[in-house]
Order: structure tokens, then C-alpha cells, then sequence
């Protein structure tokens, strides 16, 4: 069942059961077992105890069933639970447990009345925890006579109510299936029952993130981003009921879209309202009026000091709400209070009317102390004041717009920005919403708003970030790389108008103060690092790593942190591309760390020092850590999976290509893909687009390759010139022997060798040596020979063993230990054992090689389809002359090409044709031809 697009509505259909197949496979084996006196069902509201009920009574149709609920208002009052199932009792044997007894064995006896047994059980809705219609219904003809009854609420239920089901259930008159929110609460009668084991205790966790994909994909009907759904599990905490009233609400506010088929988030899907909010609304009303109160307190403020709320008096309320699991305690020193669900928090906040809402910030202003919050409290707090109405200073709204940038919170950097009305910071304030528009995919308009804001800033922090910025619009939009230099150019300029300038002050605080020194000197560190960034792009690496090792050297001396953590990743990205990404993990690593160790004033730097990092990994073999690497600092902020989303299945998908799981590849780096295209990140697009299509042209996907440029700039980065040749390489695919398009891979290979890119060009050439073109291996093995990691030594290894004709060793490397998957070399590995072995005739290494050939998939990129394929005319011309008992040196003369060459030709021939010598050839040929 999904959501209407259109509605945007809460299904009402019953719950989908997600991750609780094991569940139900306990709850239904212990219902049936005469052992038992039923099932004790626990979880929290929402987890989904009701659709199991509906599916167990699915499973025991045979079972009559008796619901029983328990409520709050009813819990002191004796056998008040019990009362809707003996209507006909008379009044003075309501305070008799045996007439209760034996009225209660009477109605499981006789069953409903006559008018009850074509109606439908009553069913709460999808995700409800409503409660049950008290009303049984008799199986028919089944061995089993006993009534299935289920109690709802059990840990409200009256101590009198328990008593009687748990001797009934010990009598075997009934089973017991009893859902409850925790065992501590309930009535004694069923909890001794639970500790004496005659309950099958069965506890309901929420979803994890595999369990929300699958259901948001069932509710949507359609791929989800996994970004979407780690912000879905975020938000809903797991709980089945919050993530369908979610999804409703994405889809009512057009937070969640489709794009191509694929469903994401375009921007943050709180704050929430409607059905949502009357869902999460129905948690607080177990609480009291204080403890409700304080909630709503504390998600005003959050998150609030629990020195503060103790400096309150709200004590005991704290405990209850912490009991209850409405609030959570950090555990770190400064001991933060905040609600313990997301859901909770926003809930929270939208019942406290504005008046009150103003007169709580005071009380929470005036208790907590004044200096400046971290990160998400500033927010909050700014949050909280602007909703009040309240003035809050130009150096705050700055200093909160920047931090909501930091965290990618785009709508409220905008909403902080705007609010400054002071002169003298309008620059800085543009800035920042140049900052949200960029990360919300407007480009033009971060380009207007960042017009002049580098000669415009009034210091040294405000021309940082707009110069910044313009950095990554130049790289994401692959413009010129002298781009480049002239913003380097322009920062110079406005450093030197700072310097110049009387009146160059920024304001922190509400205190003058001048751009200092220091400032002054890592700004033009920061102009030396763009033009080495530019160095490095166009293929000058030499000159580029002396320029940031300069910079490396003064930055550590002097504590510059900003130059250092950008040199230390600027170093990386040089070591990785020219073939040392053992070494480059290490700077990497270094400036991830300075990064993400709690400076605020560095997290502008995040992605461009993430995405060196991970590109460090995947040149290093190290797949496992770059999966790791990517999953944990996306979600290290929640606001972050919004814009940096497409990561997390680019990610997915590069480690399914590389273990050769191409449907699942394309289906991750095509949502990859579409989710770059909303929210650009690093420049990845080329990349993604270009595996994508290589995946769709090996799981011989029609028609749905992506769009990549055939046409690339003379100065085309590392990104553009790894996409263009994965998209060559699905070229090669779809038209297996293609000269044109083995040339076109030879020469993007001999792009990056000029321009000194040798990770990049090792990748492109072994891409043309799994499409068959051995021309390459030479230069493979030169080139492997002085790179560092486990992808270079089992290429030199491949191309050496290759290169020596022997089979032996390229079967040992096939099935070695180490980087595994097709598009490491282990199954190329394969491949040319099998070359090895035709040409050679050594049958039992063929059959060797081809049984290993046989076990894990394709060895090559044209098997797939090379069968269907009919010869091209070079490989005629060399079928011809091997029928005619040449041999390979000798072809090779005669048509002037390499014995390498000719190799290749000859393997997919036999490929082709499907023979696995040379004498069947000559019988495939005249098969093929009609031959006498």
C-alpha cells in the first residue's frame, strides 16, 4: 500500500510488517504450544504490536478472539476492563471474582450473539495504538478450542482484570497474546506469569536502516534514496507509525519528491504539523501538567543545561520525563538536556502559545549563563528570539546563519541572514545567504549574491568565505581553471584593502576589534593554496606540492589551523594522484581530524577536506573504510544528509561495482546521480554519471545510461576524465571490439598520463585491458611499479605475469587473498589465464582457468554480450589466418601490429565463437560461413 502523492495521507490500510518476521514466527510457534500461557508482546507505541496482531490472527484463523484493552481511566476501577465483555452482568455481582469468573466462561462458551459473527474483527488503523472492539470471534471446526485473547494496554490494565485472565490462561481456557509498552508497569497476576516463563516474553525494537528503506519503499512505491531514509529513521527513531505519518507529511509539504523515478528529500522535512503532530501529541498525554510543561520547556530551549533546569526547581519533573524516555542526558560533561526523539522536540514546541512561549525564554535566559551556545543551542536560541519577537544583535544573527550553514540548514541560514538590518554587516550577512542558496542548488543566485562581497568585506572572515565559495562554484561547475587564479587574485586584493583600510574592523561581541596579523597571514595562505589547487588541476603537481608543502611548513609553525588542515588535504589529493595514496591516507586522515574536532570556524572546510579523504581511500584499495568514512561524517550533523545525501548511494554504489553487483550499482549510483543533480557535491556528477552507465550497459539496460559529455574541456579535471572513460567503457559494452571507442580510452589514458594524473591513469587503462586491449599492459606495469597500495601491486603483478606469459601465476593471483571484485583485477586475473591457455593449448590449465572463469561472474566487460555478436573485420581477417595454422608472431607481422594485439583479437574470437581451441575454429568458421 503507498501514500498518495497527492494527498499526502497517513495510510489507513493496515501496517506493512517490516523486520519482524522472527517475531511473528515466536509469537505464533508459542500461541500453538499447549505449554504456554500465551505471549507477551513489548514495545513502545508505534513499533508495530498491532500489526502483529493482525498478522497472527491472519495465521490462526482458526482461533476465536477476544480483545481486551486496558486504560488509564479505568486502572483502579476492579475488573473495568473486563466490563465491556459482560454487559448483561448484574450490578451486585460486578465485586464477585467468581460471578465475574463465571459470567466470562459463559461468553467463551456461547461466543457472540448471532448479529456479531458476519461482522469484521475490529482492526485499529495502520501505525495506531487504538483499542480493540471487545468482541470474539469462533473458529470453525478447529482442534485447538481455546480463545485467543488479546490484551491491549496491558500495563494499564486493573490488577483485578489480570488476575482473572492470568487463571484463566493457566487453566488453558484462553492464551494470552499480551502487547504492553514495558514489563515493570505491568499488573502483578501477568508479570509473574512473564518471570515464571508461562509468557513468552518477545520484544519489538525499532526498524534499523536496511528495515525504513525497505518500508519507505513499500509506502512510496518506488526507490528512496538511502540519505532519505537514514533521515527518515533519524526522525522517526525507527518507529513504523512516526515513518508513515513522515512520509504523509514530506509528501503534503514537498519535502519529499520524486525525481526520475526516485524518491529524496529537496530540503528539511520538519518542522511538522497536522496528523504528524496530533500523533506525537497523543504520547504526552499520560503526563502531568508540570512534566508537560518542563517538556515543552526544554524543547524551547533545547538543548537545555541540566544545571539550569535543576536552578528551576524542575527536579522531580526531569526525573519522571527521563523515566518515561521523553528526555535524554548527555553524557558528556556539560550534561545537555534535549528531548529524546526529534519528533518529540517539535511536538513540543508548537503547543506552547507565543505569549507563554516569551515569558519561558526569559526564565531560561535568565538561568542559564551568557556565553555564546554551541552550535545546534545557538540555533535554537536565535530560533526561539525571533519567533518572540525579540532584537537580537547583527553579530549574532551572522554568527547563527554561519553555523546553520556550517550544518547545511539552509532555510534557517537564509531566515538569520535576513534579519540583519545593520549596514555594516549586510556584506557579511550576503555572504551567508549566497552560502544557503548554493547549498540549496540556486547557483545564479549565490553568484549575484556574492557580486563584490570579497572587495565589499569589512574583515578578514567575510572575504574568506565568499573567496571560498567561489572556489567551489569554479570546480563544481567545471569552469576554466584560470578561474582560479583570478579569484586567488582578487583575494590578494581585498587582503590588501584590509590592510590598508582605517576602518577595517569586524565586530565580535559588540567590541571593536581589528583584523589582526595572523588573520591577515592565513588569508594569504589561503590565496597561495587556490593557485597551488589550480596546479594541481591542470596536471603541475610538482610544483603544486612544493608551493603547499611552504605553506604546510609556515602553518604548523604558527598554529594556523585553517592553512594547515587545506594543505594538509591539497597534499593528499597530490599524493593520491600521482599514484601515493598510502601516503595520501595519512594527510587525509590528519586534516579530517582538525576539521571534525570542534572548531566551528573550520566546518566550512568539511566537504572539501571529506571528499579528498575518501578519494584517498578508494585510490588505496581501502573500500571498507571509504564506505565507513562516508557513512559516518555524512550523519555526523542530521541537517547534512539533505545536501550531501547522493553521497551515501554513490558510495553503495562504487563498493557494489567493485564486487561486480552491477544491478544493485546502477540502481545506487543512478539515485546517486539524481540526487547530485538537486544538491552538487564535489564535482562528483562526471564520476557518477560515467558508472552509471557503464552498470546499465552491463546489466544490458537499454536506453537508461545517463547523459555523459563526449566532448571534455582541454583542462578537464581527474572527476571528468574518470567519468568520460567509464562512459567509453560502456560504449565498449554495447559494441564489444569497437575500435573507435578502444581508441577513445587509449587516448583519455594518455590525457591523464600527460598531465601526470597516474592514479587516474592506471584506473582508465585497466578499464581498456578488461575491454580486451592489451596494448596497455606494458605501460601498466611501468606505471604500477612505483604506486603504492594493493590495487597497483596486483596490477604490476597481473601486467608482469601477463606480460611473461604465465598462466600459473594468473590463477594464483585470481584466487590470492586481497582487494577482491571485477573491477579490482582478480577476475582479469582470470581472464587472461584463459588467453594464456588457448593460445598455448594447455588444456588442463584451460580447464582450469575456465571453471574459475565460471565461478563469480564476467571476466571481462565485453562477455556479457560478445556472444551475440558477430566478428568484426579485423578479427575475421585474424579468425582467417589462424584457421590457416599461422601462428601469432607471424599474423603480427603480416598485419603490422603487435603479438599482444593479436593475443587480444584471438581471445575474443574464441570468445565469440565459443571454441576453446584452434582446430575448432576452423570448424566454428565454416559453420559460421557455410563452408563446404
Amino acid at each position: 500500500m503507498t501514500v498518495s502523492a497527492e494527498r499526502g495521507q497517513i495510510p489507513s490500510a493496515r501496517s506493512p510488517l517490516v523486520a519482524a518476521e522472527q517475531a511473528l514466527a515466536d509469537i505464533l510457534a508459542a500461541l500453538q504450544s499447549e505449554q504456554n500461557a500465551g505471549v507477551l508482546v513489548v514495545a513502545g507505541a508505534g513499533l508495530g504490536k498491532s500489526a502483529l496482531v493482525i498478522a497472527v490472527r491472519q495465521q490462526l484463523p482458526h482461533l476465536g478472539t477476544l480483545h481486551v484493552h486496558g486504560s488509564p481511566a479505568l486502572s483502579r476501577v476492579p475488573y473495568g476492563a473486563l466490563a465491556p465483555l459482560l454487559p448483561e452482568l448484574a450490578p451486585k455481582a460486578v465485586a464477585s471474582p467468581m460471578a465475574i469468573m463465571r459470567a466470562l466462561r459463559a461468553r467463551l462458551r456461547t461466543g457472540p450473539g448471532e448479529e456479531d459473527e458476519t461482522a469484521p474483527a475490529s482492526v485499529p488503523a495502520a501505525g495506531t495504538e487504538q483499542g480493540f472492539e471487545a468482541k470474539a470471534t469462533p473458529g470453525a471446526g478447529a482442534a485447538d478450542d481455546r480463545v485467543l485473547v488479546v490484551v491491549d494496554d496491558a500495563q494499564v490494565l486493573d490488577e483485578a482484570s489480570a488476575e482473572i485472565l492470568a487463571q484463566l490462561a493457566d487453566s488453558k481456557t484462553i492464551v494470552l497474546l499480551v502487547l504492553s509498552r514495558s514489563i515493570t508497569d505491568l499488573p502483578a497476576a501477568i508479570r509473574r506469569q512473564a518471570e515464571r516463563r508461562q509468557l513468552q516474553v518477545v520484544r519489538l525494537q525499532p526498524l534499523d536502516l536496511p528495515a525504513v528503506e525497505r518500508l519507505a519503499r513499500q509506502l512510496l512505491g518506488a526507490p528512496v534514496l538511502l540519505s532519505t531514509s537514514a533521515e527518515l529513521a533519524r526522525l522517526s527513531g525507527g518507529n513504523p507509525m512516526f515513518l508513515q505519518a513522515l512520509v504523509a507529511h514530506g509528501l503534503a509539504t514537498g519535502a519529499l519528491v520524486q525525481r526520475y523515478g526516485v524518491w529524496l528529500l529537496q530540503k528539511r522535512i520538519l518542522p511538522a504539523g497536522g496528523q504528524l503532530i496530533d500523533l506525537i501529541q497523543g504520547q504526552f498525554s499520560a503526563l502531568s501538567r508540570a512534566e508537560r510543561e518542563t517538556l515543552e520547556l526544554v524543547a524551547l530551549a533545547e538543548p537545555l543545561p541540566l544545571s539550569a533546569a535543576f536552578s528551576l526547581g524542575l527536579h522531580q519533573e526531569i526525573d519522571a520525563l527521563v523515566s518515561a524516555r521523553f528526555l535524554t542526558v548527555s553524557a558528556d560533561r556539560e550534561r545537555l538536556l534535549r528531548p529524546a526523539h526529534p519528533l518529540y522536540g517539535e511536538a513540543a514546541r508548537q503547543l506552547v502559545p507565543a505569549a507563554r512561549s516569551a515569558r519561558l525564554r526569559q526564565k531560561v535566559m535568565a538561568a542559564m549563563d551568557t556565553e555564546r551556545p554551541a552550535f545546534d543551542a545557538l540555533l535554537r536560541r536565535v530560533s526561539w528570539s525571533l519567533d518572540c519577537g525579540v532584537v537580537v544583535p547583527a553579530t549574532v544573527l551572522v554568527a547563527a546563519a554561519t553555523t546553520a550553514n556550517n550544518l547545511y540548514d539552509a532555510d534557517f541560514a537564509l531566515r538569520a541572514a535576513a534579519a540583519v538590518d545593520d549596514p555594516a554587516w549586510q556584506v557579511a550577512a550576503d555572504v551567508q545567504k549566497a552560502r544557503a542558496a548554493f547549498h540549496q542548488g540556486r547557483i545564479e543566485a549565490a553568484r549575484a549574491l556574492l557580486a563584490n562581497a570579497a572587495e565589499g568585506a569589512a574583515d578578514p572572515a567575510t572575504a574568506r568565505m565568499a573567496i571560498l565559495l567561489e572556489v567551489q562554484l569554479v570546480l563544481y561547475q567545471g569552469l576554466p581553471t584560470g578561474r582560479l587564479s583570478a579569484v586567488a587574485a582578487r583575494w590578494r586584493t581585498a587582503i590588501e584593502r584590509l590592510e590598508r583600510s582605517e576602518d577595517g574592523r569586524l565586530q565580535e561581541a559588540g567590541r571593536p576589534m581589528g583584523a589582526t596579523t595572523a588573520q591577515l597571514t592565513s588569508s594569504r595562505r589561503g590565496a597561495d593554496l587556490i593557485d597551488a589547487l589550480a596546479l594541481t588541476w591542470t596536471g603541475r603537481h610538482r610544483e603544486a606540492e612544493e608551493a603547499v608543502d611552504r605553506v604546510l611548513a609556515d602553518s604548523t609553525g604558527d598554529g594556523d589551523d585553517a592553512s594547515r588542515l587545506l594543505a594538509l588535504a591539497l597534499r593528499g589529493d597530490i599524493l593520491a594522484s600521482t599514484g601515493r595514496a598510502e601516503s595520501a591516507v595519512s594527510y587525509t586522515s590528519e586534516a579530517l581530524e582538525i576539521t571534525t574536532a570542534g572548531n566551528e570556524s573550520l566546518m566550512i572546510y568539511w566537504e572539501f577536506v571529506l571528499l579528498r579523504h575518501v578519494t584517498a581511500l578508494l585510490r588505496a584499495g581501502r573500500f571498507d573504510e571509504f564506505q565507513e568514512a562516508v557513512r559516518s561524517y555524512a550523519l555526523t550533523s542530521p541537517r547534512s544528509l539533505v545536501y550531501f545525501g547522493g553521497v551515501l548511494d554513490f558510495a553503495r554504489g562504487v563498493l557494489q561495482l567493485h564486487n561486480g553487483r552491477w544491478d544493485e550499482a546502477a540502481d545506487s549510483l543512478t539515485s546517486a546521480l539524481i540526487a547530485f543533480r538537486v544538491h552538487q557535491v564535489g564535482g562528483l556528477i562526471p564520476l557518477a554519471a560515467g558508472m552509471a552507465s557503464l552498470c546499465a550497459a552491463l546489466t544490458g539496460s537499454a536506453g537508461q545510461e545517463p547523459a555523459v559529455p563526449t566532448r571534455l574541456p582541454p583542462d578537464a579535471g581527474q572527476l571528468q576524465l574518470l567519468g568520460a572513460g567509464y562512459a567509453t567503457a560502456a560504449s565498449v559494452v554495447r559494441n564489444p571490439g569497437n575500435q573507435k571507442e578502444l581508441a577513445r580510452l587509449a587516448s583519455l589514458a594518455g590525457r591523464a598520463q600527460d598531465a601526470g594524473m597516474l592514479a587516474v591513469e592506471l584506473e582508465l587503462r585497466l578499464l581498456s585491458l578488461r575491454a580486451g586491449d592489451v596494448e596497455n599492459l606494458a605501460r601498466v606495469e611501468q606505471l604500477s611499479a612505483s604506486m603504492e597500495g594493493p590495487v597497483a601491486a596486483q596490477a604490476h603483478a597481473f601486467a608482469a605475469a601477463s606480460l611473461a606469459g604465465d598462466a600459473a601465476t594468473l590463477l594464483r593471483l585470481a584466487t590470492a587473498d586481497g582487494p577482491g571484485g571485477t573491477f579490482t583485477l582478480k577476475q582479469q586475473c582470470t581472464a587472461a589465464a584463459v588467453r594464456l591457455a588457448i593460445s598455448s593449448g594447455d588444456e588442463e590449465l584451460l580447464q582450469r582457468a575456465r571453471q574459475l572463469a565460471a565461478g563469480p561472474g564476467p571476466a571481462t566487460l565485453d562477455r556479457r554480450t560478445s556472444k551475440a555478436q558477430g566478428l568484426t573485420r579485423r578479427e575475421q581477417e585474424i579468425a582467417d589466418l589462424v584457421a590457416q595454422g599461422k601462428r601469432n608472431a607471424d599474423i603480427a607481422t603480416e598485419l603490422s601490429l603487435s603479438t599482444r594485439t593479436v593475443e587480444g583479437h584471438i581471445y575474443r574470437i574464441f570468445d565469440k565463437l565459443g571454441v576453446r581451441h584452434r582446430s575448432e575454429l576452423r570448424l566454428a568458421l565454416r559453420k559460421q560461413e557455410n563452408r563446404p
